[in-house]
């Protein structure tokens, strides 16, 4: 769980994990708390982010849970998880340098020794 609920909490995680720039996370957060004033949560601010298309449903659950940090994987940004097997999880992913979607497999840190 987030060390506090508030929505500028998610914003900063959103920002550090490199899932959002924090002035595009931090005009969201603006956007959110003038629009919504009266649902000034965490879940509150991860739904309208997910409507608004600046996250996926799974990079905003990740992100709650206080790890946005392991959506990106090198240059790749993960959007949403395409299957898992017994070598790792495959992702739908972008390319943050030229925006190219493709899929990505992340090996559990064990299979790094095979």
């Amino acid at each position: 769980t987030p060390p506090t609920a508030a929505p500028a909490w998610l914003a900063a995680e959103l920002a550090a994990g490199r899932v959002l720039s924090a002035d595009r996370a931090n005009r969201a957060l603006a956007e959110f708390l003038a629009d919504r004033p009266s649902q000034k949560t965490v879940d509150g601010f991860a739904e309208f982010l997910t409507h608004a298309g600046l996250v996926t449903a799974f990079q905003a659950e990740r992100a709650a849970a206080g790890q946005a940090r392991t959506l990106s994987v090198g240059p790749y940004l993960l959007r949403e998880p395409v299957g898992t097997g017994s070598l790792g999880t495959v992702y739908h992913a972008v390319h943050r340098g030229d925006g190219r979607q493709l899929a990505v497999k992340v090996l559990p840190i064990r299979s790094l020794w095979h």
